[in-house]
């Protein structure tokens, strides 16, 4: 996973902290990252009003 995040960040934009993760799938409002460890995706979006 580490390789993967030093991989992609020259194309991220550094405008907001980035968590060290790296999501492989969704469903819902859950997703998993490449480990198989699931999270609850309760962030909405950023600048997005979750109504």
């Amino acid at each position: 996973m580490t390789a993967f995040i030093e991989a992609a960040s020259p194309h991220v934009m550094n405008t907001y902290g980035r968590v060290p993760i790296a999501l492989e799938r969704g469903q819902g409002c859950r997703v998993w990252d490449v480990n198989g460890k699931e999270y609850l995706d309760a962030l909405g979006g950023i600048a997005v009003n979750t109504l």
